[in-house]
């Protein structure tokens, strides 16, 4: 049957390949690409996600379809595959995701076949530049570089278009990293993060918290649970606990689901209470974004918590049975040879305390940070690239800072922050547990059972 409808082609770039210990691919669907196909309904819709069919398929894919547009969700680690799409195939080209929108003006006047480009909330943004029109909220392009911002009420926006993707693709996928009874999808109940201003490495846009209906987000928790036997559901908003109330709710809602849920919380906001609530509930791991153990390195990226609260928080979280997950990152402003024997002590803590998966990152420079702006400003050549490179980043950052623990060295500054990443990865490992992060092979993430 031919279809009389536009097509929109809304794809996902493969990851370089230089960058694929950054995450794990290919288990779920783009998320954001299903939120943006659910307002396109009456266009021909096709989601593409290079983790499964790479570059070569993708061209190959869109050549079949021939799509009036083609809108690409892009980041650091995909950007320049992103680059070369455009330009090897035909249709009207429009990026959306943080690195896009804070590299916008770069983009524009590097990359020609590139029309537009989303920041923030790209809904309303996509679907203007669908009907030909670019005065849409939300979208910038040559003609107008400072668009008109609008946050979306999200609790309006439909449903993610889960029925777009053929998730058994993606199960499959998780049955060869986690076994045979592992079926998870991702959702998201919120959009933000109330840490304002912002952690000083994070590349987010400064949105305040938005809350979907809690109603209708756990009533589309519940039908695809059940409708694809779920093992596992992945919240994947900055922080599942940032209304207490809102939670709560989805928490009464959801409780009896028998499913095993996962997400992401800032660690002053697990107090006992929601804790036995999320035991009830069926958690089995909660995300925890510590980024650092020491206090001064914790006042300095923002963060607005302390050491003492992590400890406390873990403790309660582990002694009801829930996993963490840790996220650290070393190599932030401020680290010296205390901060970094900091590091290791509390990471030996979380350990004593029944801590058992963590995840050691290098700090990557991500445009619209402070970091970004820290390095341009030495680096004045640096503003206007819209393609960068991970390591050279690093490297630029590290030589603004005070180096005399290190005898002014970035290549030992370097060596030592690796080695110290080595030691608190070790610390887990050594009980049994597992790590993941930049440079981890597969093998280590608790041999295949662990997410």
């Amino acid at each position: 049957m031919i279809s009389n409808k536009s097509k929109v082609a809304l794809v996902y770039p493969p990851i370089n390949p230089k960058n694929q210990a950054i995450r794990d691919l290919g288990l779920v669907p783009p998320l954001h690409l299903l939120a943006l196909a659910a307002v396109l309904r009456d266009r021909e819709v096709r989601i593409i996600d290079g983790a499964h069919i790479g570059l070569e398929g993708i061209i190959h894919e869109i050549n079949r379809f021939q799509p009036e547009v083609i809108g690409m969700n892009v980041d650091l680690t995909n950007y320049e595959n992103a680059v070369a799409l455009a330009r090897a195939v035909p249709g009207r080209v429009i990026l959306g995701g943080n690195y896009a929108a804070f590299l916008a003006r770069q983009i524009l006047a590097n990359q020609p076949r590139v029309e537009a480009i989303c920041f923030n909330d790209g809904e309303e943004a996509i679907r203007g530049f669908a009907n030909g029109s670019l005065d849409a909220p939300n979208l910038i392009h040559r003609g107008n570089l400072n668009p008109k911002i609008k946050l979306l009420d999200i609790s309006a926006l439909p449903t993610p278009a889960y029925d777009l993707v053929d998730m058994e693709v993606y199960f499959k996928r998780q049955r060869e990293l986690f076994g045979e009874d592992f079926r998870m999808m991702q959702f998201y109940g919120q959009k933000g993060c109330v840490n304002l201003p912002h952690c000083t490495f994070c590349g987010r846009y400064e949105d305040g918290m938005r809350l979907r209906n809690p109603e209708i987000y756990a009533k589309e928790v519940e039908k695809n649970a059940k409708r694809f036997g779920l093992t596992e559901v992945w919240d994947r908003s900055d922080s599942f606990l940032q209304n207490r109330k809102w939670f709560l709710t989805v928490q009464a809602r959801l409780k009896e689901l028998k499913t095993r849920f996962k997400t992401y919380a800032r660690a002053d906001q697990l107090d006992e209470g929601i804790i036995d609530k999320m035991k009830e509930m069926g958690f089995r791991s909660i995300y925890i974004g510590y980024e650092a153990g020491d206090d001064s390195l914790l006042a300095g990226m923002n963060k607005h918590e302390t050491t003492k609260q992590y400890i406390e928080s873990s403790r309660k979280v582990l002694n009801a049975g829930i996993d963490i997950d840790a996220s650290f990152i070393v190599g932030l402003p401020g680290e010296n040879l205390k901060t970094l024997e900091n590091q290791v002590r509390f990471v030996e803590e979380l350990s004593r305390s029944g801590l058992r998966k963590i995840k050691v990152n290098r700090v990557l420079v991500l445009p619209g940070t402070p970091l970004y702006e820290r390095v341009c400003s030495h680096y004045p050549e640096v503003r206007g690239r819209d393609i960068t490179d991970i390591s050279e980043m690093q490297g630029r950052l590290y030589s603004t800072y005070d180096l005399s623990d290190f005898g002014g060295s970035v290549c030992k500054f370097t060596a030592e922050i690796n080695g110290v990443a080595e030691k608190m990865t070790s610390i887990i490992l050594n009980k049994g547990g597992c790590a993941e992060g930049y440079g981890y092979e597969k093998g280590k993430i608790g041999g295949g059972k662990e997410i």
